[in-house]
């Protein structure tokens, strides 16, 4: 683990008590939300990365309830409240997104929610994650956006674990460079891009 990743993890350990109620859950919930409205299927296989508290994981098992759902965290606090909220409902495992611990050809969906800025090795966590991801599967990863470079630049500076932010344009450009075909890519209000891509 990275010093920013490092970073974070003392960063939302430090308050996950309290993180389903600061300022921006809303805000995350929405894009929680509209993330997972990108999610077809039945008997479908999903893993959240960075799953947090599970508040996502909540949502897909009850708008997939014959799904299986998996989720990784990189902290023990975080997981410990998501595993109270999702009981058996959810495999949650602690974990770093660069050496992800599933098969490859896994899963139908991985997903990834505002926590993609926090990854040091972006390439290489894309990379994983399309590794675990089944063929014909997707990746979908919804990012803070501010629509300006110098504003993802001043964020990148300032916000605690932040490793780097994207513009659309060089979101699409890494999905492409590890392999995946970028099949939808769109901004999510004003604040946020989700880019969802396939695996051939």
């Amino acid at each position: 683990m990275g010093k920013k990743e490092e970073q974070s993890r003392k960063l939302f350990s430090g308050f996950a008590k309290f993180y389903d109620w600061h300022p921006f859950t809303p805000w995350l919930r929405w894009l929680q939300k509209k993330t997972i409205e990108r999610i077809r299927g039945k008997d479908i296989k999903i893993l959240d990365i960075g799953c947090g508290t599970g508040y996502a994981l909540q949502k897909l098992h009850e708008r997939f309830p014959k799904a299986e759902l998996h989720g990784i965290d990189f902290s023990p606090e975080m997981l410990a409240i998501a595993k109270k909220r999702m009981g058996k409902n959810a495999r949650l495992r602690m974990g770093v997104v660069q050496s992800l611990p599933y098969n490859a050809n896994s899963f139908d969906y991985v997903i990834c929610t505002e926590a993609f800025h926090h990854f040091e090795q972006q390439e290489k966590s894309l990379k994983e994650m399309k590794r675990v991801c089944r063929k014909n599967g997707f990746v979908i990863v919804s990012e803070p956006e501010f629509l300006f470079p110098s504003v993802n630049r001043l964020m990148e500076r300032i916000e605690p674990g932040n490793a780097g932010m994207h513009t659309p344009g060089e979101m699409k450009s890494l999905f492409e460079d590890v392999g995946l075909k970028v099949a939808c890519q769109k901004r999510v209000g004003i604040l946020a891009v989700l880019t969802e891509g396939r695996k051939i």
